[in-house]
């Protein structure tokens, strides 16, 4: 253990406490986003598959502080189905993480969600059912894609950004699945040895930046207009595609 901390407490520490503090502003702010930031630029510090393990540790605690504030807003109907889609897939491409190379289909992947982020920002919304059926389906792929990238479900935000409800459940809404994707997501690495000590060691020394990067999120959150946060939602988007086609 001794050995463990001191190959954590290294030079890359204070990299990696910059990006996990950026991460949960914007986690706290969207209700998403973490995975992206935390994934990708994480990658450079520790490597493709410690990154996504510690960015869902770490997205475990954000997730917390946000459904403590959100819980009330949360619209079950849609939430439900979606999670349950969730628990079925993720286990399934987060196996295949263990296993396959991701720099052939992550560019793919990147280019649908990077697309979906700019139908929305150009006025496009999803205006078929929202019932259990569309839903279920929408968790069933965004749970694929979250478990071979650990990029936070872009096509569930796509789905509950396009809805009518308001900010307020939209963001509860992306809270809640996220959650419940990064539960299933650590559960799976942990099954398939893809977490080590090291790892949840790291994820712990940076829970205080996490900590203090969505509370810093939320405050913005709860000063920020509707326009806004949409804006930065549908932008984040796109990101997340670009992030995948070049990483």
């Amino acid at each position: 253990m001794q050995d463990a901390l001191i190959h954590v407490i290294s030079a890359d520490l204070a990299v990696a406490y910059f990006i996990v503090i950026l991460a949960g502003i914007a986690r706290g702010f969207t209700g998403f986003v973490a995975g992206l930031v935390n994934a990708a630029l994480l990658t450079f510090v520790y490597g493709p598959l410690e990154a996504i393990a510690i960015s869902a540790v770490l997205g475990l605690v954000s997730s917390a502080m946000l459904l403590r504030k959100t819980y009330d807003h949360i619209k079950w109907s849609e939430t439900i189905p979606l999670c349950i889609a969730v628990v079925v897939t993720v286990p399934l491409t987060a196996m295949a993480l263990l296993v396959a190379d991701a720099s052939t289909v992550k560019p793919a992947i990147g280019a649908l969600i990077a697309a979906c982020g700019l139908a929305l920002i150009l006025g496009w919304r999803y205006t078929g059912p929202r019932n259990v059926v569309a839903s279920a389906a929408v968790g069933a792929v965004a749970g694929s894609v979250y478990g071979f990238t650990g990029s936070g479900g872009p096509l569930m935000v796509f789905y509950y950004l396009a809805s009518p409800e308001s900010v307020a459940v939209q963001r509860a809404n992306i809270a809640v699945t996220a959650s419940m994707m990064g539960i299933i997501l650590i559960i799976t690495l942990l099954a398939g040895n893809g977490i080590s000590a090291e790892t949840f060691i790291r994820a712990a020394v940076l829970i205080p930046g996490t900590m203090i990067g969505t509370w810093a999120g939320t405050r913005l959150f709860e000063i920020a207009s509707q326009k806004i946060y949409s804006m930065v939602a549908q932008w984040s988007l796109v990101a997340i595609g670009l992030a995948l086609i070049l990483r």
